[in-house]
């Protein structure tokens, strides 16, 4: 689900069972006043043949125009990867909404796994990005930038983001207010069986957008080139001159250390000089996942993970940013530490001074 920015708009999207081997993508809007919520009627992608994946959605900061992906695929395949990725545009008056003809983002044939999408605050640029299985098994991130104009995408070519010899995959994107930049990361190691003692990187880059087309620049290594690193998440600022990156590192050489880092870019054009990695959780026992978000300026961030220690207990970190340097505060635990708790969350008012957490428990 997403919020519009300013709290009194939301859209649900979801992935709905219609038969065997079938499935349906719906969505449903809402209006939202005090602490009260009033849901339109759902609305169904049209309606195929085909399995459907976990859907995406990115929605504009008014609320009134959205963009959902998802993965669609053959109810004969033997393999749930081998699909292609779909999108439809979505327009929203208050709690009614209307969807665009389902188009395909993803090139024809391929076999696509992860996927994500992001939007510019008037809701007139979408950037889709997704991991396709490329020859040899490796995973390819590629990407896609369209214009929307109502419920009509008109999309750009694909770029490969990712070498084609490495195993690329856990991509996250970010597109700035202004429709203007966007930066992308991935999480690369050596193919397979090498890739299962290499280390992980997190790598990243931006691009400069011009209508549908992206101009996608030289490719970054933030992370130890010692170390495991996964799950990695972007935030940018609204002009997209900021940008945020946090992942969780597993060390290579003590066994069980696990920490929460992040790096900060300036970006001009689609050039970005990133700083040197900053521990924001510390290290400690398993780390299972975690949340990022960056205020409009790009100045401050709040960071929330979920750690593993005599419980599965979420911590959260706040920090300032300015340039490439970084000051992360103390982590603290925001769930019961007696209990078990999952699903970390936490989000930014847009000028950083309000944040707002959430998690799983179970009691």
């Amino acid at each position: 689900m997403q919020l519009s920015s300013d709290g009194s708009q939301a859209l649900a999207v979801w992935q709905a069972t219609k038969a065997p081997n079938v499935d349906v993508i719906q969505t449903r809007a809402a209006t939202i006043s005090g602490n009260t919520a009033s849901w339109g009627t759902a609305n169904q992608a049209p309606s195929t043949t085909a399995k459907a994946g976990i859907p995406r959605i990115a929605l504009s900061a008014d609320g009134t125009r959205a963009f959902v992906v998802w993965g669609r695929f053959a109810p004969s395949s033997t393999r749930s990867s081998c699909g292609i990725v779909v999108g439809s545009s979505i327009t929203i008056s208050g709690n009614a909404l209307s969807l665009g003809s389902v188009q395909p983002v993803s090139e024809q044939g391929g076999c696509i796994e992860e996927l994500t999408v992001s939007m510019s605050a008037s809701g007139g640029v979408v950037t889709a990005v997704w991991s396709s299985i490329a020859p040899k098994r490796t995973n390819i991130v590629k990407a896609r930038t369209a214009t929307v104009n109502g419920t009509t995408a008109s999309w750009g070519s694909i770029s490969d983001l990712s070498a084609p010899s490495f195993d690329s995959r856990n991509a996250a994107v970010a597109v700035s207010a202004d429709g203007t930049k966007v930066t992308a990361v991935w999480a690369r190691a050596l193919p397979e069986p090498a890739g299962r003692e290499s280390p992980i990187l997190v790598r990243t880059r931006s691009a400069t957008i011009t209508g549908n087309a992206a101009d996608w620049g030289a490719t970054t290594v933030l992370s130890a080139t010692t170390d495991r690193a996964t799950q990695p998440l972007v935030g940018i600022s609204s002009n997209g001159t900021s940008v945020t990156a946090s992942w969780i590192r597993t060390a290579k050489t003590a066994k069980g250390v696990y920490a929460v880092e992040s790096s900060s870019a300036t970006v001009a054009g689609n050039i970005a000089t990133w700083g040197s990695p900053t521990s924001v959780s510390g290290d400690g026992k398993v780390i299972i996942a975690h949340s990022l978000s960056v205020s409009s300026d790009g100045s401050k961030a709040l960071s929330t993970w979920s750690r593993s220690v005599s419980k599965v207990v979420v911590q959260s970190a706040t920090g300032v940013l300015s340039g490439t340097n970084q000051l992360w505060g103390s982590p603290f635990d925001i769930s019961d530490p007696t209990q078990q708790s999952s699903g970390p969350g936490g989000m930014l008012s847009a000028d950083g001074a309000l944040g707002v957490l959430g998690w799983h428990q179970n009691i």
